[in-house]
């Protein structure tokens, strides 16, 4: 009865002042529950994580325009799945012949992301418990359980994570591809040049569609990179934004061929 009420206010309500923290309260008091949320798939709820009431609020339209324009039968690549919000609406659109692949470096979040994968269904899913990085091997990450997408790869982190990267990555993401058209979304809190440039060899390939990326010059500069520096490399591999460099602070770029 909580969950169907919860849930309809989620989707039914219009955004309006006070929205935000009427979710948060009441999933802060209730046990975690599957709720549906407004993007229309099935998340447990967190209301101490604010990645969580995100995406159940529906607060990422700008990457959900894209992902869904998600096909029968295309890949989709979630690097920084968190959750797995997106992976999940790609789910309800690729169909039983399309593949998604998600990478997630913390156990309590993978948890989550298995946890939601099961109760939305998804066919064909490929998770890894791992970072992509500039190669394979171990690397530290600094969590965030306040707000769990905001956790990033850090020389000083306080967690060892598996890390994943060059040509091993390549080859993997290609043998589970095959021949599908296909999506990759990267949100990776800054380390977003390191991966296009793990996975560039696939980015050469004719399959990738659309790869969207999150720019932020802030946490770019984290890993000694910057925005101008995505935006060459995707122009090289023959990519084209569809917003442009410096449209604003902080924002997900969709690079298309």
């Amino acid at each position: 009865m909580l969950r169907s009420i919860i849930s309809t206010y989620i989707r039914a309500v219009p955004r309006h002042p006070g929205k935000r923290k009427i979710v948060s309260t009441a999933l802060r008091i209730l046990p975690s529950m599957p709720i549906r949320s407004r993007y229309g798939v099935w998340l447990y709820s967190d209301g101490k994580d604010e990645t969580n009431i995100y995406s159940l609020l529906g607060d990422y339209d700008d990457v959900y325009e894209v992902v869904k324009s998600l096909r029968p039968g295309m890949a989709f690549i979630d690097i920084g799945a968190n959750a797995g919000v997106f992976s999940m609406i790609a789910g309800q659109r690729i169909g039983a012949d399309g593949v998604i692949v998600a990478f997630e470096p913390s156990l309590a979040v993978f948890k989550k992301l298995i946890a939601n994968a099961s109760i939305n269904q998804l066919r064909n899913f490929f998770p890894f418990m791992g970072a992509v990085g500039p190669s394979t091997g171990v690397g530290r990450f600094q969590t965030d359980e306040k707000h769990t997408g905001g956790a990033y790869l850090d020389a000083h982190g306080d967690t060892r994570v598996v890390q994943l990267g060059g040509p091993p990555l390549s080859a993997l993401l290609a043998s589970l591809i095959e021949d599908r058209k296909t999506m990759i979304k990267i949100d990776v809190e800054g380390a977003e040049l390191d991966v296009i440039r793990s996975i560039g060899d696939l980015l050469g390939a004719n399959l990738i569609e659309t790869v969207i990326v999150e720019v932020n010059a802030g946490q770019q500069a984290r890993f000694s990179a910057t925005p101008q520096e995505i935006y060459a490399f995707m122009h090289e591999k023959g990519y084209k934004p569809r917003l442009g460099l410096g449209f604003a602070g902080h924002y997900n770029e969709a690079f298309t061929r």
